[in-house]
């Protein structure tokens, strides 16, 4: 399976990349949204993680997820991949326009040991997989 992992937090990253690779995912990382959507088109990844970026609870305006989603879910190629949105003090304002944008599921990073995001990542690609087969 094909991960496009779009994150600027190098720490994550680093926890993230073996254990994908250790369960059989072949995972892309690019650090920025645009950069991450011309990866999505050309990679044609079984699903996207794509981060939201919070330091001390300020906004990162270079990395916004928001677009990056919309933009993801806007194009023709790339709206069918699921997206899972990770990211640190996922409040409910949040995790509502991640769904309402199209996230398949939101991940809290802090909370959320690596095994379990490629887990989830794994149950959502198959879970995709069953209804594109019906």
């Amino acid at each position: 399976m094909k991960i496009l992992i779009i994150s600027n937090d190098i720490e994550q990253i680093v926890k993230l990349y073996p254990v994908f690779t250790q369960s059989d995912f072949d995972p892309l990382v690019e650090l920025y949204g645009k950069d991450g959507i011309v990866a999505a088109n050309g990679f044609e990844p079984d699903i996207i993680l794509l981060d939201i970026v919070l330091k001390e609870g300020v906004y990162v305006p270079f990395f916004d997820w928001e677009m990056t989603l919309k933009e993801l879910k806007d194009s023709a190629k790339t709206k069918i991949i699921p997206v899972i949105i990770m990211g640190d003090l996922l409040m409910d304002g949040y995790i509502l326009n991640a769904r309402i944008l199209g996230a398949a599921i939101t991940l809290d990073k802090a909370r959320t040991p690596a095994i379990a995001v490629v887990e989830e990542c794994r149950k959502v690609v198959e879970n995709t997989r069953n209804i594109k087969a019906k």
